[in-house]
């Protein structure tokens, strides 16, 4: 899960002060993560990661409904 993961911790307060819900986060993408200011291309790929893990999740979960 995303929040266990400590370096990914660090950028709550940023989606938080930027009012990025859950929704949104896993909407997105490289130029988004940018322009909120990651700029470490590691953090970015982390997060984009864990985004796709989010919504594969999400959409398998609406298919069994």
């Amino acid at each position: 899960m995303l929040v266990c993961n400590s370096t990914l911790v660090y950028f709550l307060d940023i989606f938080a002060s930027q009012e990025i819900d859950y929704d949104k986060f896993i909407t997105l993408n490289d130029q988004d993560l940018k322009d909120l200011g990651l700029n470490v291309y590691g953090h970015r790929r982390k997060l984009l990661l864990a985004i796709r893990e989010l919504a594969l999740e999400r959409q398998a979960n609406f298919m069994k409904v």
